[in-house]
């Protein structure tokens, strides 16, 4: 009997796969040789982000049919919600400059080879800097980059700013930079900024925050982000190329940039036990939420000393403070965060004529704040860079300072 049950099972086994396989040899069938009509765009940017359309027939389904789209030696990543059995869409790959076939394979036919793609800097900005370089959350930014031709007199006309066409997105780490139509700061334009130099444009967009109408979950959360940039028209999704010059380093030397950083508003009690155990309530924003567990960390410390981490939310940290240390902190009297800051001085220069090397030294000498029309001082509290970018000739100087907490090495 047991003989017989087994040899039964195996029947049944081997009628199976034989099914499994005819099914699949129908399937393969009904998918014909793939055929490729046309191509576009012809030109994309050399760092990537082109969306190319691939027209013609028996692509197969993107769920059941495997698809791998190559730009010469570089892939194009297929966008499955913009592709079916006639169209195929993908993005392109970073690449050097020149002209490339377009491969196209499908299921297990051959390769088809299609028409070419050309990598071309005429269709590659440049990103050059974001001012500020850091802000808490909801930071309006500015974006500076090298323009090309197409992006000034073909993509980004005059007739159509204010509707930001030519801007696609703007997202920093995973989270949109929001522009709004009806800021004038939002709009893409081309100025003249000698810091950066004379070819450039400018895009405006403000950071995200939570408030009662954006609740989602980590979003404008503190963090260090890297900014991606959709040019739309012709350049098709198109990134610019992003420039050493855009980049600041973190202390364990990763690139970024754009820093998220915090703002705290309230520290409650004021006062607590020498020996320790206060709970802390911190409100403000940007806080982590941990209980996502997304790998975000807040450390904080009173006077130097480490305060134990209760709970986290975007507006509100609580935590467990540890015990007096022996020496005293100094007083920060409510002047400057973190015992540190910028003294900061702005010298405007309508005229352009200070602006040469062999004048500096005239900067708070003879050319004084006092005595110098709409020229200020102050103290910078978040990051060493003034927020003046919209003036067009200026000059600053800055010094950094430190307030040490208690004797010891910094």
């Amino acid at each position: 009997m047991t003989l017989r049950t087994c040899n039964w099972v195996q029947t049944m086994l081997a009628f199976r796969l034989a099914l499994l396989a005819c099914l699949a040899g129908i399937f393969q069938g009904a998918i014909s040789q793939p055929v490729v009509n046309s191509i576009e765009p012809a030109l994309g940017s050399l760092a990537g982000g082109t969306r190319l359309v691939i027209y013609g027939s028996n692509f197969g389904d993107m769920y059941t049919t495997s698809i791998i789209v190559y730009v010469g030696p570089y892939p194009c990543d297929i966008i499955s919600h913009y592709s079916s059995n006639e169209v195929l869409t993908c993005e392109t790959s970073p690449g050097s400059g020149g002209t490339y076939p377009v491969y196209v394979l499908v299921g297990n036919y051959d390769p088809v080879v299609f028409g070419s793609f050309t990598y071309s800097s005429d269709m590659t900005p440049t990103l050059k800097a974001i001012l500020p370089e850091a802000g808490p959350p909801g930071s309006d930014v500015f974006i500076y980059g090298d323009r090309t031709w197409y992006l000034q007199y073909q993509d980004c006309l005059p007739e159509d700013w204010g509707d930001m066409n030519c801007i696609g997105s703007i997202l920093f780490g995973d989270y949109l930079c929001r522009q709004d139509p009806a800021d004038p700061d939002s709009d893409i334009i081309f100025p003249v900024y000698p810091r950066f130099g004379s070819y450039l444009y400018r895009i405006g967009c403000t950071m995200p925050a939570q408030d009662s109408t954006h609740t989602q979950p980590a979003l404008g959360t503190a963090g260090t982000l890297n900014a991606t940039i959709h040019f739309e028209a012709s350049m098709r999704g198109g990134f610019p190329t992003a420039l050493p010059s855009s980049y600041q380093y973190d202390v364990k030397g990763a690139p970024y940039q754009f820093q998220l950083y915090p703002e705290v508003t309230g520290v409650i009690p004021a006062t607590g036990s020498n020996a320790g155990g206060t709970l802390l309530k911190v409100t403000g924003r940007g806080f982590p939420q941990l209980d996502l567990q997304l790998g975000d960390t807040i450390n904080i410390s009173v006077a130097g000393v480490p305060c134990a981490i209760v709970n986290s939310t975007y507006d509100t940290v609580f935590c467990v403070t540890g015990p007096k240390p022996a020496t005293t902190a100094s007083s920060i009297g409510g002047l400057y965060p973190a015992m540190r800051g910028i003294e900061y001085e702005f010298y405007s220069m309508p005229s352009g004529q200070w602006l040469n090397l062999p004048n500096l030294w005239k900067l708070n000498k003879t050319i004084t704040v006092a005595n110098s029309s709409a020229s200020f001082a102050t103290v910078l509290t978040g990051v060493w860079e003034g927020n003046e970018y919209s003036t067009p000739y200026y000059c600053s100087r800055s010094k950094a300072y430190f307030t040490a907490p208690r004797a010891g090495n910094y």
